[in-house]
């Protein structure tokens, strides 16, 4: 059986956010080229977007996601930019956000939600986000019956209702193989071990 799909893409992008004691992180892939940025990189996105800088991307997927968490338990830190130098990652930026979670639920311990995806080659493209509410175990593979807080969260990783704008990851993320994704798959929420063990609860 073979491997993972080894690292091709050029940079990436680690969102952090801290939830009660406990950081977290949501990683990304993306090419970039030199700007005016604060960052000092703008995206390279796809065919029929426009390229933003890096700082306007980092703060677009937390507005995204800001619904989902909460400002007394959740908070978003910012985004580390590395590039890919000879087999390792170099720092090259740090954006520090100023958005903040707008939700009103608290967090569920230990869960995890995965938006399943496919890239352009059709291999896997998932996203994990950790510990927001997201209710009971499940999975949903109809975008139409998604809440609007998810559909939005969806739109903007994959873009299945056509509506999403360039400084959503849709239109500058890409695989580890460094391709665009393709489709949207389904939603899915479960518990996470390593989170349970973590937060001693296992």
């Amino acid at each position: 059986m073979p491997g993972p799909t080894p690292i091709t893409a050029p940079f990436r992008l680690n969102f952090q956010y801290r939830i009660d004691t406990l950081d977290h992180r949501c990683q990304f892939y993306l090419r970039t080229s030199p700007s005016a940025d604060s960052t000092g990189y703008d995206t390279v996105p796809r065919a029929g977007f426009a390229a933003v800088g890096v700082s306007a991307a980092v703060d677009g997927f937390f507005t995204t996601i800001a619904p989902l968490y909460k400002s007394t338990d959740t908070t978003f830190l910012g985004a580390l930019l590395e590039e890919l130098v000879s087999g390792a990652w170099v720092y090259r930026a740090y954006h520090a956000t100023a958005v903040t979670p707008t939700g009103s639920a608290v967090y569920q311990k230990a869960m995890q939600l995965c938006e399943s995806g496919r890239d352009t080659n059709n291999k896997p493209m998932p996203v994990y986000l950790y510990e927001q509410h997201v209710g009971d175990p499940s999975k949903d593979t109809a975008f139409g019956a998604l809440g609007a807080n998810y559909a939005a969260l969806v739109e903007a990783l994959f873009n299945p209702g056509g509506t999403a704008v360039s400084a959503n990851p849709v239109a500058w993320r890409v695989s580890r193989g460094n391709v665009y994704s393709q489709r949207w798959l389904a939603q899915v929420t479960d518990s996470n071990e390593k989170l349970r063990r973590r937060r001693g609860i296992k």
